[in-house]
């Protein structure tokens, strides 16, 4: 007697989900990486030639662009360092805080309405500033 074998084809293909990245990969790739963080800047750091000053902060954006004295605004750019003081249009912000090398947080002071720039100061003296960034409104 012979064997027969069979096989069954299925005229569907087979389509799978694509699969998800895992969010705890993610996580803890993010934490590696902002362990290494410190590390890598203090390199930089010893790397730059003997003599040479560190780069000055730079202002790229102020959001909102707009608002009355007391508005909380994010300040993005770069080079930013803890301890770094904002001022708009002159008259310093309050309760400045510096989230990243990139991104500060501050409360608009008193100014009377209009465009104003925005100036960064790390504590080394180094600034950088960006012209008509904010827009103070009349409270």
């Amino acid at each position: 007697m012979s064997s027969m074998t069979t096989t069954s084809s299925s005229s569907t293909p087979d389509v799978r989900p694509a699969a998800r990245p895992r969010p705890r990969m993610r996580c803890a790739a993010a934490l590696a990486l902002a362990a290494l963080l410190p590390a890598l800047a203090a390199r930089a750091q010893a790397m730059r030639p003997e003599g040479s000053k560190p780069p000055d902060p730079s202002v790229a954006s102020c959001r909102p662009a707009q608002g009355p004295p007391g508005t909380r605004v994010t300040i993005r750019g770069s080079n930013f360092k803890q301890g770094a003081a904002v001022e708009l249009g002159g008259v310093p912000a309050t309760d400045v805080v510096v989230v990243s090398g990139w991104e500060i947080e501050a409360t608009a002071g008193p100014h009377a309405p209009g465009r104003v720039t925005v100036t960064v100061t790390n504590r080394d003296g180094l600034s950088g500033t960006r012209g008509w960034t904010f827009r103070y409104l009349a409270p």
